[in-house]
């Protein structure tokens, strides 16, 4: 396999056409829908991602004519502001889109994201927002890998970070030497920012994020994916959300169901 991973997520070049770049006040690359009928697609990776973590999914969707709106979080990749909480990263998240999405809008979250996307959802305005779709979700039980966590702050070199990211999949994507290099010194520059953050998040393997009742106060579709052999997160939590909530729970599928089991997503999104 010719991807690699880039932490709760997966690094992809850019696609077919040239989107617009902003940074306030987050940064953010946009890309507007090419079918009149198609929503933006926004787009929000998790913990140790950035907004290239969509190999597949990215490219995927501007061929099916979506609009598509990467944000990268606080904390994370090269977004100029550093969130001390879960709150106010999902606030400068909405203040992103408020500043950057016009039109319908479909959230898509992974992992810590999608537990931002539900926290963001109950701030955009209900006739704007046409649907939410979670990924294997934070926030919707008590439980975290906590060892991926610190692991993945604290790997001093390739094969501890390597090591880490192979919790992520079922079957391991490939790593090269540069890639792990290039990874290990950006999350050694974000360090201090990122254990800020985490600590607000995750504590002990208990998550600190609730968003069940975020999902049971919103009125638009919501879809769940969430692989069963997830080593992040227990599958079962996603047992806990309201019964409006449209559950897909593939088995031989880890904490990436996107890459994991694209033609799954892939067909959710076409629906949406």
């Amino acid at each position: 396999m010719d991807t690699v991973t880039g932490g709760v997520g997966l690094r992809t070049g850019p696609g077919p056409m040239e989107p617009v770049m902003g940074s306030h006040p987050l940064r953010y690359r946009h890309w507007a829908p090419q079918w009149p009928t198609r929503p933006t697609l926004v787009l929000i990776h998790g913990l140790f991602g950035d907004m290239e973590s969509w190999p597949s999914l990215l490219p995927e969707a501007l061929r099916l004519g979506f609009g598509v709106l990467c944000i990268e979080l606080p904390s994370h990749g090269e977004s100029p502001f550093e969130a001390t909480g879960f709150d106010q990263a999902a606030a400068r998240v909405a203040e992103t889109l408020a500043q950057a999405a016009n039109g319908p809008l479909v959230l898509v979250g992974h992992s810590m994201g999608a537990a931002i996307a539900a926290r963001v959802a109950r701030r955009v305005d209900a006739a704007q927002l046409r649907s939410l779709l979670l990924i294997s979700p934070a926030g919707c039980g008590p439980d975290i890998n906590q060892s991926f966590v610190d692991g993945m702050l604290a790997a001093a070199d390739n094969r501890e970070l390597e090591h880490e990211i192979g919790k992520l999949t079922v079957v391991p994507f490939g790593l090269d030497e540069a890639y792990l290099n290039a990874y290990r010194s950006r999350l050694a520059g974000q360090r201090a920012a990122l254990a800020r953050f985490c600590a607000t998040v995750s504590v002990k393997g208990v998550q600190q994020v609730d968003i069940v009742p975020d999902l049971d106060a919103l009125a638009c579709p919501i879809t769940l994916v969430h692989g069963r052999e997830d080593r992040i997160i227990p599958w079962q939590h996603a047992l806990n959300v309201p019964p409006q909530v449209a559950l897909h729970l593939p088995q031989r599928v880890g904490h990436i169901p996107y890459e994991e089991a694209p033609g799954l997503v892939h067909g959710i999104i076409d629906r949406l």
